[in-house]
Protein backbone atom coordinates (compact mmCIF):
# COMPACT_ATOMS: atom_id res chain seq x y z
CA UNK A 1 0.00 0.00 0.00
CA UNK A 2 1.38 3.57 -0.40
CA UNK A 3 2.40 5.87 1.71
CA UNK A 4 -0.69 8.94 3.06
CA UNK A 5 1.08 12.24 2.91
CA UNK A 6 2.56 13.66 4.58
CA UNK A 7 4.77 9.74 4.64
CA UNK A 8 6.40 9.47 1.89
CA UNK A 9 8.50 6.67 0.93
CA UNK A 10 11.50 6.03 -1.13
CA UNK A 11 10.85 4.99 -4.89
CA UNK A 12 11.09 1.47 -5.80
CA UNK A 13 10.85 -0.76 -9.17
CA UNK A 14 7.80 -2.08 -8.13
CA UNK A 15 5.89 1.32 -7.68
CA UNK A 16 5.56 1.34 -11.48
CA UNK A 17 2.07 -0.15 -11.92
CA UNK A 18 1.06 2.28 -9.10
CA UNK A 19 1.99 5.62 -10.49
CA UNK A 20 0.91 4.22 -13.73
CA UNK A 21 -2.93 4.33 -12.70
CA UNK A 22 -2.02 8.38 -12.14
CA UNK A 23 -0.75 8.63 -15.67
CA UNK A 24 -2.91 7.03 -17.81
CA UNK A 25 -5.39 9.72 -17.23
CA UNK A 26 -3.53 12.46 -19.14
CA UNK A 27 -1.10 13.09 -22.00
CA UNK A 28 2.74 11.54 -21.21
CA UNK A 29 4.17 14.51 -19.52
CA UNK A 30 7.86 13.31 -18.95
CA UNK A 31 8.46 13.87 -15.44
CA UNK A 32 6.00 11.67 -14.28
CA UNK A 33 6.83 8.82 -16.62
CA UNK A 34 7.86 5.76 -14.23
CA UNK A 35 10.69 5.49 -16.73
CA UNK A 36 12.03 8.80 -16.10
CA UNK A 37 11.22 9.31 -12.39
CA UNK A 38 13.57 5.97 -12.18
CA UNK A 39 16.29 6.76 -14.45
CA UNK A 40 16.48 10.27 -13.40
CA UNK A 41 16.24 9.57 -9.26
CA UNK A 42 20.22 9.54 -9.66
CA UNK A 43 20.86 10.19 -5.96
CA UNK A 44 17.63 8.12 -4.86
CA UNK A 45 16.23 10.57 -2.92
CA UNK A 46 13.45 11.06 -5.02
CA UNK A 47 10.09 10.08 -2.61
CA UNK A 48 5.83 9.23 -3.34
CA UNK A 49 3.09 9.63 -1.28
CA UNK A 50 -0.67 9.91 -1.66
CA UNK A 51 -2.66 12.96 -0.90
CA UNK A 52 -6.41 12.91 -1.72
CA UNK A 53 -5.91 10.18 -4.16
CA UNK A 54 -3.06 12.02 -6.13
CA UNK A 55 0.81 10.80 -6.65
CA UNK A 56 2.80 13.28 -5.22
CA UNK A 57 6.20 13.28 -6.10
CA UNK A 58 9.26 14.70 -4.06
CA UNK A 59 12.14 15.68 -6.58
CA UNK A 60 15.54 16.86 -6.92
CA UNK A 61 15.91 19.26 -9.28
CA UNK A 62 17.87 17.93 -12.83
CA UNK A 63 19.78 20.75 -12.97
CA UNK A 64 20.63 22.36 -9.00
CA UNK A 65 19.82 19.02 -7.47
CA UNK A 66 17.91 21.31 -4.86
CA UNK A 67 14.68 19.25 -4.01
CA UNK A 68 10.94 20.45 -4.53
CA UNK A 69 7.29 18.79 -4.78
CA UNK A 70 5.19 18.31 -7.57
CA UNK A 71 1.68 16.03 -7.91
CA UNK A 72 -0.40 14.59 -10.78
CA UNK A 73 -4.28 13.58 -10.59
CA UNK A 74 -7.62 14.96 -10.75
CA UNK A 75 -8.69 14.94 -6.83
CA UNK A 76 -9.73 17.92 -4.60
CA UNK A 77 -6.76 20.03 -6.93
CA UNK A 78 -6.14 23.14 -4.37
CA UNK A 79 -6.58 21.55 -1.23
CA UNK A 80 -3.51 19.00 -1.84
CA UNK A 81 -1.65 21.86 -3.89
CA UNK A 82 -2.31 23.97 -0.59
CA UNK A 83 -1.29 21.20 1.77
CA UNK A 84 2.25 20.18 -0.17
CA UNK A 85 3.24 23.95 -0.41
CA UNK A 86 2.94 24.41 3.34
CA UNK A 87 5.04 20.97 4.04
CA UNK A 88 7.08 22.20 1.59
CA UNK A 89 7.48 25.46 3.17
CA UNK A 90 8.15 23.54 6.47
CA UNK A 91 10.38 21.33 5.50
CA UNK A 92 12.45 22.47 3.06
CA UNK A 93 12.04 26.06 3.08
CA UNK A 94 10.82 25.47 -0.10
CA UNK A 95 7.80 28.02 -1.55
CA UNK A 96 6.72 26.70 -4.69
CA UNK A 97 5.21 23.50 -6.39
CA UNK A 98 6.97 22.62 -9.77
CA UNK A 99 6.27 20.60 -12.56
CA UNK A 100 2.70 20.82 -12.24
CA UNK A 101 0.86 20.00 -15.89
CA UNK A 102 -1.19 22.08 -17.93
CA UNK A 103 -4.20 19.67 -17.72
CA UNK A 104 -4.98 20.64 -14.03
CA UNK A 105 -4.03 23.93 -13.42
CA UNK A 106 -7.12 25.56 -14.53
CA UNK A 107 -8.01 24.58 -10.61
CA UNK A 108 -5.95 27.61 -9.43
CA UNK A 109 -7.09 30.08 -11.93
CA UNK A 110 -7.96 32.53 -8.74
CA UNK A 111 -6.80 35.44 -6.29
CA UNK A 112 -5.18 32.52 -4.19
CA UNK A 113 -2.28 31.51 -5.83
CA UNK A 114 0.22 32.80 -8.53
CA UNK A 115 0.54 30.65 -11.86
CA UNK A 116 4.19 30.65 -13.52
CA UNK A 117 4.81 29.65 -16.96
CA UNK A 118 7.91 27.45 -16.49
CA UNK A 119 8.63 27.24 -20.41
CA UNK A 120 12.51 25.44 -19.75
CA UNK A 121 10.24 22.39 -18.30
CA UNK A 122 7.18 22.09 -21.07
CA UNK A 123 7.75 18.84 -23.00
CA UNK A 124 8.55 19.42 -26.58
CA UNK A 125 5.72 16.95 -28.74
CA UNK A 126 6.54 16.04 -32.24
CA UNK A 127 4.37 15.07 -35.36
CA UNK A 128 5.42 11.53 -36.46
CA UNK A 129 3.45 12.56 -39.70
CA UNK A 130 6.22 15.26 -40.21
CA UNK A 131 8.96 13.79 -39.45
CA UNK A 132 8.88 10.64 -41.59
CA UNK A 133 7.93 13.34 -44.38
CA UNK A 134 11.16 15.74 -43.53
CA UNK A 135 12.78 14.97 -46.72
CA UNK A 136 10.29 15.96 -48.90
CA UNK A 137 9.91 19.77 -47.85
CA UNK A 138 11.00 22.16 -50.01
CA UNK A 139 13.71 24.86 -49.40
CA UNK A 140 13.97 23.26 -45.62
CA UNK A 141 16.66 22.85 -43.64
CA UNK A 142 15.76 19.67 -42.34
CA UNK A 143 15.47 18.05 -45.93
CA UNK A 144 18.95 19.36 -46.82
CA UNK A 145 20.56 17.87 -44.10
CA UNK A 146 19.05 14.68 -44.84
CA UNK A 147 20.36 14.74 -48.83
CA UNK A 148 23.38 16.11 -47.91
CA UNK A 149 23.99 13.17 -45.06
CA UNK A 150 22.38 10.52 -47.29
CA UNK A 151 24.85 11.77 -50.24
CA UNK A 152 27.94 11.92 -47.99
CA UNK A 153 27.36 8.86 -46.06
CA UNK A 154 25.65 6.45 -48.56
CA UNK A 155 26.25 2.44 -46.43
CA UNK A 156 24.97 4.44 -43.19
CA UNK A 157 22.77 2.03 -41.28
CA UNK A 158 19.99 2.59 -38.31
CA UNK A 159 19.05 -0.27 -36.07
CA UNK A 160 16.17 -0.81 -33.89
CA UNK A 161 16.75 -2.69 -30.84
CA UNK A 162 15.12 -3.23 -27.80
CA UNK A 163 17.53 -2.24 -24.86
CA UNK A 164 18.02 -5.48 -23.66
CA UNK A 165 20.03 -6.87 -27.55
CA UNK A 166 22.78 -4.13 -27.35
CA UNK A 167 26.17 -3.83 -25.53
CA UNK A 168 25.18 -1.19 -23.18
CA UNK A 169 28.89 -0.19 -22.79
CA UNK A 170 29.12 1.32 -26.77
CA UNK A 171 26.64 3.86 -25.90
CA UNK A 172 28.18 4.70 -22.33
CA UNK A 173 31.59 5.38 -24.50
CA UNK A 174 29.72 7.55 -27.10
CA UNK A 175 28.70 9.90 -24.26
CA UNK A 176 31.95 9.79 -22.47
CA UNK A 177 33.62 10.81 -25.86
CA UNK A 178 30.47 13.76 -26.99
CA UNK A 179 31.12 14.49 -23.21
CA UNK A 180 35.04 15.19 -23.30
CA UNK A 181 34.51 16.87 -26.85
CA UNK A 182 32.29 19.57 -24.77
CA UNK A 183 34.73 19.82 -22.17
CA UNK A 184 31.29 18.63 -20.14
CA UNK A 185 31.86 17.01 -16.75
CA UNK A 186 29.52 17.43 -13.77
CA UNK A 187 26.06 17.21 -15.57
CA UNK A 188 27.22 14.19 -17.73
CA UNK A 189 27.99 12.16 -14.37
CA UNK A 190 23.84 12.59 -13.79
CA UNK A 191 22.82 11.08 -16.76
CA UNK A 192 25.82 8.24 -17.53
CA UNK A 193 23.93 7.29 -13.87
CA UNK A 194 20.39 8.16 -15.46
CA UNK A 195 21.32 6.02 -18.70
CA UNK A 196 22.80 3.11 -16.72
CA UNK A 197 19.27 3.02 -14.43
CA UNK A 198 17.54 3.17 -17.66
CA UNK A 199 19.43 0.06 -19.46
CA UNK A 200 18.37 -1.65 -16.15
CA UNK A 201 14.82 -1.48 -16.22
CA UNK A 202 13.50 -4.75 -18.46
CA UNK A 203 10.69 -3.52 -19.65
CA UNK A 204 9.61 -4.76 -23.45
CA UNK A 205 8.75 -1.16 -24.23
CA UNK A 206 12.12 0.61 -24.20
CA UNK A 207 14.39 0.39 -27.39
CA UNK A 208 17.12 1.73 -28.51
CA UNK A 209 17.72 3.48 -32.45
CA UNK A 210 21.04 3.50 -33.14
CA UNK A 211 23.22 5.29 -36.71
CA UNK A 212 25.77 3.92 -37.54
CA UNK A 213 28.28 4.83 -40.33
CA UNK A 214 30.81 2.72 -41.63
CA UNK A 215 30.19 0.48 -38.59
CA UNK A 216 30.88 3.91 -36.30
CA UNK A 217 27.89 4.68 -34.00
CA UNK A 218 27.35 8.07 -34.60
CA UNK A 219 23.90 8.98 -32.96
CA UNK A 220 21.09 6.99 -31.13
CA UNK A 221 17.92 7.85 -28.97
CA UNK A 222 16.43 5.31 -26.64
CA UNK A 223 12.32 5.31 -26.95
CA UNK A 224 9.94 3.60 -24.94
CA UNK A 225 6.18 3.28 -26.13
CA UNK A 226 3.98 4.77 -23.55
CA UNK A 227 0.68 4.45 -25.38
CA UNK A 228 -1.13 3.68 -28.35
CA UNK A 229 -0.37 7.41 -29.61
CA UNK A 230 3.04 8.23 -27.72
CA UNK A 231 6.57 7.47 -27.29
CA UNK A 232 9.44 9.37 -25.46
CA UNK A 233 12.96 10.14 -26.34
CA UNK A 234 14.38 9.66 -22.69
CA UNK A 235 18.15 9.96 -24.07
CA UNK A 236 19.83 11.19 -27.25
CA UNK A 237 23.39 12.07 -28.54
CA UNK A 238 24.87 13.01 -31.83
CA UNK A 239 28.09 12.90 -33.20
CA UNK A 240 27.67 16.54 -34.46
CA UNK A 241 31.24 15.42 -37.21
CA UNK A 242 28.70 13.97 -38.42
CA UNK A 243 26.33 16.77 -40.10
CA UNK A 244 22.91 15.51 -40.39
CA UNK A 245 23.09 12.70 -38.06
CA UNK A 246 20.12 13.97 -35.77
CA UNK A 247 18.14 14.85 -39.05
CA UNK A 248 18.44 11.36 -40.55
CA UNK A 249 17.47 9.54 -36.90
CA UNK A 250 14.54 11.45 -36.27
CA UNK A 251 13.82 10.68 -40.02
CA UNK A 252 14.52 6.70 -39.87
CA UNK A 253 13.11 6.73 -36.67
CA UNK A 254 9.65 8.19 -37.22
CA UNK A 255 9.54 5.98 -40.44
CA UNK A 256 9.80 3.56 -37.80
CA UNK A 257 7.08 4.22 -35.34
CA UNK A 258 4.97 5.61 -37.93
CA UNK A 259 4.48 1.93 -39.25
CA UNK A 260 3.19 1.23 -35.39
CA UNK A 261 0.72 3.95 -35.42
CA UNK A 262 2.44 6.32 -33.00
CA UNK A 263 1.37 10.09 -33.41
CA UNK A 264 3.65 11.58 -31.30
CA UNK A 265 7.13 11.38 -30.04
CA UNK A 266 7.59 13.54 -26.49
CA UNK A 267 10.94 14.85 -26.39
CA UNK A 268 11.03 16.09 -23.32
CA UNK A 269 12.16 19.18 -21.99
CA UNK A 270 14.80 21.68 -23.07
CA UNK A 271 15.40 22.84 -18.95
CA UNK A 272 16.44 26.30 -20.53
CA UNK A 273 20.01 25.14 -22.48
CA UNK A 274 20.25 26.90 -25.28
CA UNK A 275 22.12 24.41 -27.52
CA UNK A 276 19.04 21.66 -26.29
CA UNK A 277 16.23 24.33 -27.40
CA UNK A 278 17.74 24.77 -30.87
CA UNK A 279 17.80 20.78 -31.11
CA UNK A 280 14.77 20.22 -30.43
CA UNK A 281 12.88 23.26 -31.58
CA UNK A 282 14.57 22.68 -34.80
CA UNK A 283 12.27 20.11 -35.52
CA UNK A 284 9.08 22.38 -35.31
CA UNK A 285 6.91 20.66 -32.75
CA UNK A 286 3.30 20.34 -32.84
CA UNK A 287 2.61 21.49 -29.61
CA UNK A 288 4.02 21.41 -25.93
CA UNK A 289 2.66 19.54 -23.19
CA UNK A 290 3.26 22.60 -20.79
CA UNK A 291 4.14 22.78 -17.06
CA UNK A 292 3.78 25.66 -14.36
CA UNK A 293 4.85 26.59 -11.26
CA UNK A 294 2.79 27.32 -7.66
CA UNK A 295 3.30 29.94 -5.37
CA UNK A 296 0.41 31.37 -2.57
CA UNK A 297 -0.60 34.60 -3.79
CA UNK A 298 0.77 37.60 -1.45
CA UNK A 299 -1.83 40.29 -2.64
CA UNK A 300 -5.28 40.44 -0.62
CA UNK A 301 -8.20 38.50 -2.18
CA UNK A 302 -11.14 40.49 -4.17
Amino acid sequence: MITQFPDFKPLELFDKKYIETFTVQFPPYSDFNFTSIWAWNTNDKFQISNLNGNLVVLFYDYVSNNPFFSFIGSNKIEDTAARILEYSINKYGVAYLKLIPEHIINHFQNNHWNVLPDTNSDDYILSVDFLKDMDKLKKSSLSNAIRKFIKTNEKYLVKFNSIREVDNKIYFKFIEDWSNNKELSGGIINERIALKKYFDLQGCETKIFSLFVNGKLVAFDTCEFCSKDYAIIHFGKTDYAYSGAAEILSWEEAKYLSNLGIKFINIEQDLGISGLRYSKQKFKPSHFLKKYILQKSTSPST
